[in-house]
């Protein structure tokens, strides 16, 4: 419950760990890692300044800032920890032992990203190759970033069940140095358990060459463009998931079809809130709104 604002820079020493169970408001104080462990267990980190983790860990995951043998400083109960950062980057070496993590078995995190923010596995080269990084959403927990806000460098990305929240035009992309992912190693958006994406920006977007071919939990759209979202592959709503369409339109052809399965939920629509194309229902030819 306690409350720190920084007046000027932190520096930690080599392996040390700090731990946020209350407010941490670092502001434009940038805070420098020895390889230690950054946690946010059940409290809130706000930053817009430089975080250097080196080649340490940082995670964020429900706790009270108590430490088990077992679970290490997360917890199944207490507060969702998060953290909101903006401006500046969190910055990892490049190296197996440098991950971000959102969440954790059964502990729920959020990590927002906004206003140029960036994080980044492009640091020293450090230990064993591939020398890349990890970035894991697990627990059902929420990573959100906006329009211009990106994650690059050598790193692997694994979705394993969360909440992902997309706001760059090109959508989920397999490679290359556009978007909201930018990094080298492997893309894995739909890695295991199950995974919900959100399109959420004032730009027009499009869900990419590597956005899932099927959803087993909820594929939301929040897009105020007059574009809307443009559909690049073919989309099916699973039995049990849920299409939820807040704001803006789904922009689906003869080529890609969106397609929602028995038992699956379709909420909102409204005027400026619809699918502008072909739809079909399992077992039923294709119809449009």
């Amino acid at each position: 419950g306690a409350f720190m604002k920084l007046n000027s820079a932190l520096t930690l020493g080599t392996n040390k760990s700090f731990i946020v169970a209350g407010t941490v408001v670092a502001g434009i104080n940038p805070i420098i890692m020895g390889g230690g462990s950054l946690v946010v267990s059940g409290g809130v980190f706000n930053s817009s300044a430089k975080v250097d983790m080196k080649d340490g860990t940082c995670q964020v995951c429900q706790g009270n800032g108590s430490f088990n043998v077992s679970t290490n400083w997360c917890a199944t109960s207490g507060d969702t920890g998060i953290i909101n950062f903006s401006v500046d980057t969190i910055l990892f070496n490049r190296s197996v032992a440098s991950n971000l993590r959102i969440g954790a078995t059964g502990s729920k995190g959020k990590l927002l990203v906004t206003n140029n923010g960036v994080i980044s596995f492009s640091g020293t080269i450090s230990g064993p190759p591939q020398n890349r990084g990890t970035i894991d959403l697990t627990g059902n927990s929420f990573f959100s970033l906006d329009e211009n806000s990106v994650v690059r460098g050598d790193a692997f990305y694994n979705g394993n069940g969360g909440w992902l929240v997309l706001g760059a035009s090109p959508g989920l992309t397999s490679s290359g140095q556009f978007g909201n992912f930018q990094i080298t190693g492997s893309r894995n958006y739909n890695n295991g358990g199950v995974n919900s994406f959100e399109f959420k920006s004032s730009l027009p977007q499009f869900t990419g060459n590597s956005f899932p071919s099927t959803i087993q939990g909820t594929f939301r759209v929040t897009n105020s463009s007059f574009q809307g979202l443009t559909l690049q592959s073919s989309v099916t709503i699973a039995s049990g998931a849920v299409l939820e369409l807040t704001n803006g339109k789904v922009k689906t052809n003869s080529g890609f079809i969106l397609s929602m399965n028995r038992g699956s939920t379709l909420l909102g629509g409204s005027a400026t809130a619809y699918v502008d194309g072909p739809m079909r229902k399992t077992g039923e030819t294709a119809f449009t709104y």
